[in-house]
């Protein structure tokens, strides 16, 4: 899934756009709190173990430190959160 990244304060906010279906973010986890909210298309979000089908409007909260993947079920877009801002995606400095 690919995007812009921008950095608002203590968060960043990153847009997924053209996130095709099949594409997905393997299995983490991380200190900071996350929210993701579908703009369009679907998404199977696991947190912590569950997985649930996010559609448009939908939002998942992931709580710091909770394991959690995201599977793209169709091309769609999301706005990403996370709190307090990270400071590397994947090994990639946000700084």
């Amino acid at each position: 899934m690919e995007g812009a990244l921008l950095q608002l304060g203590e968060h960043d906010l990153r847009v997924l756009r053209g996130g095709a279906a099949g594409a997905s973010i393997h299995e983490h986890e991380h200190p900071n709190e996350e929210v993701w909210h579908v703009i369009e298309g679907e998404l199977a979000v696991t947190i912590g173990g569950q997985t649930r089908t996010a559609g448009p409007g939908s939002v998942a909260i992931v709580p710091p430190n909770t394991t959690h993947s995201v599977r793209a079920l169709t091309d769609g877009r999301a706005i990403v959160v996370d709190h307090p801002l990270r400071r590397s995606l994947g090994g990639i400095s946000t700084d």
